[in-house]
């Protein structure tokens, strides 16, 4: 799922912690309010008319809004093809409404292209009328966070799998007369088993978010992640262990090592 970070100032200086801000897309890019947890913006009239009068309408992210830092971030861009009216993942172009609390206005920055996946932008308003928004050149690898999160997922867990296995078998004293082909087999089901949940969890996770709202969808996420742990552990419960031709990797250990693999990653995923 993309994501917009925008660093923003006002006559010079960052907007406090906790203010609203929206990001906008050209109607009819998503209908109604932003989704789930993200934040609305006072003073704000969807669809927002520009001088032209063209139409803005909120841009189809999941959560963000809120400033921090002196930036807002804006997560979870979907494609929704299939929604009348469609919405279509990282727009664009975008603008960026924000409303400062102290002086009572409501600020929207002239229209700019965010790029694609992950975008870094920087926003100017001053009271004379600067309503900048330009996009900061990032490297490319920042814009695959999908394949990035798949490249991590698949090392981290197979090292974890690898590792746990082992260290059990040291435990109980089983002296693996074939570790290499042990090490190999369980790699190849790792990553056999990891292609298979994490797309599953990566994009029907953003899904039952836009679905259900923050909750029920951080539950609905939190079931797939716990669906993942089980049909890894028992793709590793089938790993035929080197020392027996009928005896499969005991189902102890096939949950130790999907518990610690999973967990590792899940925690990972607020971390990078």
């Amino acid at each position: 799922m993309s994501r917009v970070r925008i660093a923003v100032q006002l006559d010079g200086h960052p907007l406090p912690d906790g203010t609203n801000a929206a990001l906008l897309a050209p109607s009819p890019w998503s209908s109604g309010g932003p989704a789930n947890a993200a934040a609305r913006v006072p003073e704000l009239v969807i669809p927002w008319t520009d001088d032209s009068g063209k139409q803005w309408n909120y841009a189809g992210y999941l959560w963000g809004g809120k400033f921090k830092d002196g930036a807002v971030t804006f997560h979870g861009f979907m494609d929704y093809k299939f929604r009348q009216p469609p919405i279509q993942g990282l727009p664009s172009i975008v603008r960026l409404a924000v409303y400062d609390s102290q002086t009572e206005r409501l600020y929207v920055t002239d229209p700019a292209s965010p790029g694609q996946y992950f975008a870094l932008m920087r926003a100017e308003f001053s009271s004379d009328g600067l309503r900048d928004l330009t996009s900061v050149p990032i490297p490319f690898w920042h814009r695959l966070d999908f394949w990035k999160a798949l490249l991590i997922t698949l090392m981290v867990e197979c090292l974890i799998v690898v590792r746990v296995v082992r260290s059990r078998d040291e435990q109980d004293g089983d002296q693996n007369a074939e570790p290499a082909r042990r090490k190999t087999r369980l790699i190849r089901v790792c990553l056999l088993v990891n292609l298979l949940t994490l797309p599953l969890v990566w994009f029907f996770g953003g899904e039952f978010l836009y679905q259900f709202g923050f909750w029920l969808g951080t539950a609905a996420f939190l079931g797939l992640e716990v669906m993942a742990f089980v049909i890894e552990a028992i793709f590793y419960s089938g790993v035929l262990t080197a020392s027996s031709k009928t005896s499969r990797l005991p189902w102890p250990i096939a949950l130790q090592a999907s518990l610690f693999a999973n967990l590792t990653t899940f925690l990972l995923g607020f971390v990078l």
